[in-house]
C-alpha cells in the first residue's frame, strides 16, 4: 500500500523499493507461520486478501499517476483486470479440487515486471508504457492459459 501511494505521487524509485520490501515480507510470512505452527485457513484467507488488495492498489496508484494520459490509464486498467482474473481462476479451480496454477505470469512474475518498469521509468515514459504493454499481453495470455487448463479439467 505504501508503494502504491508513493507511485501515485510520482515517487517511482521509492515506490519500487517499497513494493520490493513488501513483497519480500510477503514471501516470508507463510513459511514463518508454518514454522511457528500458526498457519491455518484464516491466515491463508488474510494472505490472499492482502495480495489482491495490494495488487489492486498498485495499479490504482499507477492509474492515478498517469491520469493526464488516457491511453496509459487504459493500459493500467487492462493490466489490473487481467491481474485480478488470474488468481480468480486459480481460486475457482482449487474450490473445485482442481489444479489452478500455471501460465506465464504468476504473482511473483507480475511483481517483478511491475517493479522493474516502475524502477526504470526514470529513463523515460516509454519504459513504463512498454512495461504495461508487455504486462497486458503476458497477463492476457496467462488468463487464456489458466482458463483453458481449468476448462479441460472440468467434467463435461
Amino acid at each position: 500500500m505504501v508503494g502504491a501511494v508513493l507511485l501515485g505521487k510520482g515517487r517511482l524509485g521509492w515506490s519500487a523499493a517499497a513494493i520490493l520490501a513488501g513483497s519480500a515480507l510477503d514471501v516470508l510470512d507463510g513459511p514463518l507461520a508454518r514454522r511457528r505452527g500458526m498457519a491455518g485457513p484464516r491466515g491463508a484467507l488474510l494472505d490472499t486478501f492482502a495480495d489482491r488488495l495490494g495488487e489492486v492498489s498498485l495499479w490504482a496508484g499507477m492509474a492515478y499517476w498517469l491520469a493526464p494520459n488516457r491511453v496509459d490509464v487504459l493500459l493500467a486498467l487492462g493490466c489490473l483486470g487481467f491481474s485480478t482474473i488470474i488468481p480468480f481462476l486459480r481460486a475457482r479451480a482449487e474450490a473445485a479440487g482442481l489444479s489452478g496454477k500455471g501460465g506465464l505470469m504468476g504473482r511473483a512474475e507480475r511483481l517483478i515486471l511491475f517493479c522493474g518498469g516502475v524502477g526504470l521509468a526514470a529513463l523515460g515514459p516509454d519504459v513504463l508504457r512498454g512495461m504495461m504493454l508487455v504486462m497486458l499481453v503476458l497477463t492476457g495470455l496467462t488468463v487464456v492459459q489458466r482458463y483453458r487448463s481449468l476448462f479441460r479439467q472440468l467434467p463435461k
